[in-house]
């Protein structure tokens, strides 16, 4: 490594996601001299591989949206779902700043963003829960806009696109889930768009157009680029500096040369949490897990906690994760992600022992805790086995399945068929073939036909609850959640408890400053995203509550380094 060298900032800012970009520009409209620094050679993080989902309650949107909301409602929401686990200071902060940061954004960087009024809480039947309109999802953004720094975007994770190069909307993907054709017509329009669009196609065999996680960042970039607010790739933090224990700046390599990088009020990590350190993972969360079950960004190896634990911070939620179940497609790096697909009819979830844990439509943090928990340790056996019929098949996509009527049988590639795609004409035949118990299979299969029969799930009320109805197929079942198993042939993938990413890190106060093992101030240091302790405990408020506490608690930091630096003041 070359000689060190140093140069001098306001706020350094480690890690380039969405809280980090909305740090960003909080803290330069703010007057600081703002930095953020990147170790990979794109720039987005976990946010531009995301659905692009952001969860902010009492949102300037809603009403429009026909949604009425309020501070007291939203607190009493995440105070009920959150169990005590976390300090009713930080979740006040999240509630009275959230809509004033979103509404910032949109007004001064140019998010612009809607809410979704059928996106409804994950626990719709806790005291202050919505149906709907507290997600909020980014519009369309058009990336030529970003120059060459389009190409250094990070890419989407390949199940958001459609065809593998068309963008879809949350809203989009909704309808053409549950909507049969005339849900699809949208996406066939945005289809005949692109592909009579030569010049953009000549550009990139993408759509330009992109939408979710990367439209959550693109906007923001924009904004950066228009306020000439640096962000240097290939540069990875290695330590904080700390002078009179204060943290005044960080060491980093970039370019294989060593910088310290002083930075006077302050610096914020933002640079996710620890979903690809393997190490980590087995130090802190409940095994067996492996990272290659998780869908979350690759240079996610826990940088930004381990720096903060080595200043004596104080780690929450360690043993937790944004959790769902996933599957593995072959030749794909990434976990698929279940998100629709575990809700629909003619299926159900059996362990090994052919047994039921869970209610398969719930919210997808509950069916891997149930995965991991229904058992003790010592049982606890991976895969787990999604079982579908043939009237699943006919009808509903899984993974890169596409339905039967569009891909038959004999067109799913040979690659798939028993290492990711399992058939047989009989139930214990499949069972055999995956290694379920057969005499515990069919008897749980058998009792859950009946709940079928009469639409009631007696062991886990799948289908009771509206956000189970959320992607269900339009249906005259009085539950469109259940529907037997009973046409052959049947089919099995295999599921893993997988995540988004992982949920513990640095705790902070409502200020999004980080506090030691006494809960005293580190001065000078900040965090927001995975690789702090999640606002929302060991629960999940709804659609995008990974992306809203990134942003508001990044936009926080900022006003809170802006304040202590007599700058200016969050009201500015």
């Amino acid at each position: 490594m070359s000689e060190q060298t140093a140069i001098d900032v306001d706020f350094v800012i480690v890690g380039s996601g969405g809280g980090a970009l909305a740090a960003a520009i909080r803290a330069h409209d703010l007057g600081l001299n703002t930095l953020v620094v990147e170790k990979s050679a794109v720039y987005g993080g976990s946010t531009a591989m995301s659905g692009g989902g952001v969860w902010i309650p009492n949102n300037h949107l809603m009403a429009a949206a026909g949604v009425e909301d309020s501070d007291t409602e939203a607190f009493a929401y995440l105070k009920h779902i959150t169990k005590d686990q976390v300090a009713y200071n930080r979740l006040r902060a999240y509630v009275e700043h959230g809509k004033r940061a979103i509404e910032y954004l949109e007004k001064k960087a140019g998010l612009r963003l809607r809410s979704l009024p059928k996106y409804i809480d994950y626990y719709p039947d806790a005291p202050g829960a919505k149906p709907g309109g507290r997600t909020l999802e980014p519009r369309r953004f058009n990336t030529l806009k970003l120059g060459k720094e389009r190409k250094k975007l990070r890419a989407s994770h390949p199940q958001t696109l459609s065809m593998g190069y068309l963008h879809m909307t949350a809203l989009e993907a909704y309808w053409a889930v549950r909507g049969g054709f005339p849900g699809r017509l949208p996406i066939i329009w945005r289809l005949v768009l692109h592909w009579l669009n030569l010049p953009a196609r000549l550009i990139d065999r993408r759509s330009l157009q992109v939408t979710l996680g990367n439209a959550v960042i693109a906007p923001l970039r924009h904004a950066m680029l228009e306020r000439n607010i640096p962000l240097w790739l290939n540069t990875a933090a290695r330590s904080l500096v700390i002078n009179n224990m204060h943290v005044s700046g960080i060491v980093a390599e970039r370019d294989g040369q060593e910088v310290t990088i002083n930075s006077k009020h302050g610096v914020l990590l933002a640079c996710g949490g620890f979903d690809h350190n393997q190490q980590m993972r087995e130090q802190y969360l409940p095994m067996p897990n492996r990272h290659e079950w998780c869908a979350g960004n690759p240079d996610n190896t826990g940088d930004g906690i381990l720096m903060g634990q080595a200043t004596g911070a104080r780690l929450e939620l360690m043993d937790d994760a944004w959790w769902t179940p996933v599957t593995r497609v072959p030749g794909e790096d990434l976990a698929w992600i279940l998100v629709y697909e575990k809700n629909m009819p003619h299926s159900c979830m059996l362990n090994t022992k052919g047994e039921r844990i869970t209610n398969e439509a719930g919210p997808y943090i509950d069916v891997v805790n149930d995965m991991y928990f229904s058992s003790n340790r010592q049982e606890r056996k991976f895969p787990h086995w999604m079982i579908l019929d043939s009237r699943f098949r006919q009808q509903f996509a899984i993974g890169h399945v596409l339905p039967s009527g569009m891909m038959p049988d004999k067109k799913v590639p040979e690659a798939y068929w028993d290492n990711y795609l399992y058939k047989a004409d009989t139930l214990e035949a499949l069972c055999k073939k995956t290694g379920i118990d057969v005499e515990r299979a069919t008897q749980s299969i058998e009792r859950f036909n009946q709940f079928c029969e009469t639409g009631q799930d007696k062991d886990f009320g799948r289908g009771q609850s509206e956000h189970d109805h959320y992607y269900s197929p339009k249906t005259d079942s009085p539950n469109p959640n259940l529907g037997s198993i009973k046409e052959a042939p049947f089919y099995a993938i295999p599921l893993y408890p997988g995540d988004l990413g992982t949920k513990g890190g640095l705790l902070t106060n409502e200020k999004a400053q980080v506090l030691r093992g006494d809960d005293s101030v580190i001065e000078g240091l900040y965090a927001c995203g995975n690789c702090s302790s999640a606002v929302m405990g060991n629960s999940y408020a709804g659609a995008g509550s990974t992306i809203g506490p990134s942003i508001v608690f990044g936009f926080i930091a900022a006003e809170s380094a802006a304040s202590a630096s007599g700058k200016a003041n969050s009201s500015t």
